[in-house]
C-alpha cells in the first residue's frame, strides 16, 4: 500500500506538469519529494540484500583490506568491493549503528539521482513516475548497485565538459561499489564519437545476432583466463551454472519498447542533441545497457543489472526530453506513452515486491 501512496501522487503531478503554469507551482514540490523517497529508501529494513550488508558492516576490519575487493568473502555472497566495505568498516569503528551507514547510502544514492533529474529534466514529474516504476524499488534493496549508477549517471557531466580524466576516475570510484561499473570505460569514447548513432545500431545488430546464434556467456567462461581474472571468473561461472533467476526475452514487449525509444531517439539525434548534448549521452547510456542486456540474454543476473545500472535512469531523463522537443500529437505520444507504459510496469513491480517495513514503526 505504502508504495501506491508514493506512485498516485506524482502520477497526478505528471499530468498537471504538462501545463507551464503548474510546472512551476509544482518545484517546491519536486523538491520535496526528493526528501520523501529518500526517507522511504533510508528508514526501510529487511528486504534484498538488507541483512547481507549488516553481516558485511559487522564482520569486516581493516585487516580485511585489498583493492578491488576484501580479502574475506565470509560475509556474505555480495559486496566486497573496496570503498563500498571501507565506508562500512569506518563507519563501524566510529561506533554508528548499522541504521546510519544504510541512511548514508539511500541518501546518496536516491538522492543523487533525483537531483539529476531535478536539474537537468524538463519534466522532473514525468521522470520521477519512470524512476519509481523503474528503478526506485530496486534501489531500495539493492545500494551498491544503485549507488554505482548514481554515480555513473552524474560522469555524463565529464563527458559535456570534455574531462576524460575525471570521467575514468569516476567510472573507478563507481566500481569500488559495484565492480560491475568498470564496463561503463568505452562510453566515454562512445559518447563524442560522431559515428555515435552507428555504434548504437551496429551494437544492436551484433548483440541480436549473437542472441540468435551464440553464447557470449559460454565464450567468455571458454576463453578467459581463470587465474588473471579470479574472483570475476569465479562470479560469472557461478551465476551461469547455478540458478539463472528471471528469464530474459530479447523479443518481448520490453524489448520492443526500448528498441522502439532508440529508433526514434537516433532519428531526432539533432532535436535531442539541440536541446543538450547531455541529454544525447543520457541516450547513449541507456542504449549501451540495453545492448548489454541483450548480449547477456542467458546470464538474467547480468542483463537486467545492466538495465539498472546504466538504462533505467536515463530512460527517465530521456522520455522527459522527447516530450520536450516533440510538437503536438508527438509530445501527446510521448507523454501518454510514458506515463502509461510506467504505471503499467509500476502496477506489476508493486504487486510482486515484498511489503515495505520501516524502522520507525516495526520491531527488529
Amino acid at each position: 500500500m505504502i508504495y501506491y501512496l508514493l506512485f498516485i501522487p506524482y502520477f497526478l503531478a505528471s499530468i498537471l506538469s504538462i501545463d507551464i503554469f503548474f510546472r512551476r507551482a509544482l518545484r517546491p514540490v519536486a523538491f520535496i519529494s526528493i526528501f520523501i523517497m529518500v526517507f522511504f529508501a533510508g528508514t526501510q529494513y529487511g528486504i534484498g540484500d538488507y541483512y547481507n550488508y549488516l553481516s558485511i558492516y559487522k564482520g569486516y576490519s581493516f585487516s580485511d583490506f585489498a583493492v578491488p575487493f576484501f580479502t574475506s568473502y565470509e560475509h556474505g555472497g555480495t559486496g566486497h568491493e573496496f570503498i563500498f566495505s571501507s565506508l562500512a568498516v569506518a563507519l563501524q569503528s566510529l561506533g554508528f549503528p548499522y541504521g546510519v551507514f544504510f541512511i548514508l547510502l539511500s541518501v546518496v544514492t536516491v538522492g543523487g539521482k533525483l537531483l539529476f533529474l531535478y536539474k537537468f529534466s524538463p519534466y522532473f514529474f514525468i521522470s520521477l513516475v519512470v524512476y519509481l516504476a523503474f528503478i526506485y524499488l530496486k534501489d531500495m534493496t539493492q545500494l551498491r548497485g544503485a549507488m554505482a549508477s548514481s554515480i555513473i549517471i552524474w560522469s555524463t557531466i565529464f563527458i559535456v565538459r570534455n574531462k576524460p580524466f575525471y570521467f575514468i576516475l569516476s567510472i573507478f570510484f563507481a566500481s569500488g561499489f559495484h565492480v560491475f561499473s568498470i564496463v561503463a570505460l568505452p562510453l566515454y569514447w562512445i559518447c563524442i564519437s560522431r559515428f555515435s548513432s552507428s555504434v548504437v545500431v551496429l551494437g544492436l545488430i551484433v548483440s541480436y545476432f549473437l542472441s540468435f546464434h551464440s553464447s557470449f556467456v559460454q565464450f567468455f567462461l571458454n576463453y578467459a583466463d581463470n587465474d588473471t581474472l579470479g574472483y570475476i571468473y569465479r562470479k560469472v561461472e557461478g551465476y551461469y551454472h547455478g540458478d539463472r533467476q528471471a528469464e530474459v526475452n530479447p523479443f518481448g514487449s520490453g524489448s520492443f519498447f526500448y528498441v522502439f525509444v532508440i529508433l526514434f531517439c537516433i532519428y531526432r539525434k539533432e532535436k535531442i542533441f539541440s536541446y543538450s548534448p547531455l541529454s544525447w549521452y543520457a541516450f547513449i547510456y541507456f542504449a549501451y545497457g540495453f545492448i548489454l542486456y541483450i548480449l547477456f540474454f542467458d546470464l538474467s543476473i547480468i542483463a537486467y543489472r545492466s538495465l539498472e545500472v546504466f538504462s533505467h535512469l536515463a530512460l527517465a531523463f530521456i522520455l522527459a526530453v522527447l516530450v520536450k522537443v516533440e510538437t503536438k500529437f508527438m509530445r501527446l505520444f510521448w507523454w501518454s506513452l510514458s506515463v502509461i507504459y510506467a504505471s503499467f510496469f509500476a502496477y506489476v513491480k508493486i504487486n510482486d515486491v515484498a511489503p515495505y517495513r520501516s524502522v520507525l514503526f516495526s520491531s527488529y
